[in-house]
């Protein structure tokens, strides 16, 4: 999410009804102001970091991930519209004279 409330509502879901959680955020150089000023937002009067980094994460370990998530994207998209597509014919099926 681009603004401090969506951020913070989205990390938020990873504890739920009680239970912790942990968020992992991946940020390109140019996204450190926007983390800068959700961590401001977070600590509040605290001087302890809220946000803290991932040590020894590489960026082959990032690249990899990244590799992971387009392919989990492109395989939702596909099944998406086999779904879709099967629902259609199901309703022409259902609709056709034939039937009736």
């Amino acid at each position: 999410p681009e603004d401090i409330n969506g951020y913070i509502h989205r990390a938020g879901r990873t504890g739920r009804a009680g239970r912790t959680g942990a968020c992992v955020t991946l940020c390109a150089e140019d996204e450190t102001a926007f983390l800068e000023t959700v961590e401001r937002h977070l600590r509040g009067d605290q001087e302890e970091q809220c946000i803290k980094p991932l040590e020894g994460l590489t960026k082959s370990q990032v690249e990899a991930f990244r590799y992971r998530g387009e392919d989990v994207a492109r395989r939702i998209t596909r099944n998406a519209i086999k779904e879709a597509r099967a629902k259609e014919i199901r309703m022409e099926l259902l609709n056709s004279e034939r039937l009736q």
